[in-house]
């Protein structure tokens, strides 16, 4: 699916695609980046900046520091977002299997290595063109085409307007306008209305 958005395309894989992405790695960092990409919606420099001690385990949420939005004085906001229990799972096996320090990230790694990660996924699935900010668009565009709330999403995603996550996300083509034009306004082929 490619829907506009002002003059840029975003772009979002199909769910079926989005599995065979994270089915492309059996290397346990690798699947947990991509898994994290996806189920949390968050940019790839947040998933690069996230600790051990930033995951609440127990209420399936992540403390991450918005690192586009900051505060007056320089001072980056913490959003907290929240995760699906495998990737919950996932990301406590990995920190307890690499005994990783609960200050230092997860991965320490560059973009730039993520970024070939996610690449090479999406060659090995057919899609050419496939980046860390696929897997944010895929995630919020399935959000929004399943009805999820997109005040919600707005704080997932750690935007500061809600237009921003609206504009980009809230596609409606035109057969989705009929048939509720159907629905609420009805009328037959005479012109009755229903």
């Amino acid at each position: 699916m490619v829907e506009q958005y002002g003059a840029e395309e975003v772009e979002a894989l199909t769910l079926a695609e989005v599995n065979k992405l994270l089915a492309v790695y059996q290397d346990p960092e690798k699947r947990l980046l991509l898994r994290i990409l996806y189920f949390t919606g968050c940019r790839v420099s947040e998933a690069l900046a996230m600790r051990p001690k930033d995951l609440e385990a127990e209420r399936r949420r992540i403390l991450v520091p918005a690192l586009k939005t900051k505060k007056a004085g320089n001072i980056h906001k913490i959003k907290r977002i929240v995760v699906d229990a495998a990737t919950v799972q996932l990301m406590e096996l990995y920190i307890r299997a690499k005994r990783l320090n609960r200050e230092k990230p997860i991965f320490r790694r560059d973009r730039w290595w993520a970024w070939d990660l996610v690449k090479k996924a999406g060659v090995a699935i057919g899609k050419e063109g496939v980046h860390p900010h696929t897997l944010r668009h895929s995630f919020a565009t399935h959000w929004a085409n399943a009805g999820g709330s997109m005040t919600k999403l707005q704080r997932q995603l750690g935007h500061t307007r809600l237009s921003t996550t609206t504009d980009m996300y809230l596609k409606f083509s035109t057969e989705d306008i009929r048939e509720d034009y159907d629905r609420v306004i009805g009328g037959d082929e005479n012109g009755t209305v229903l």
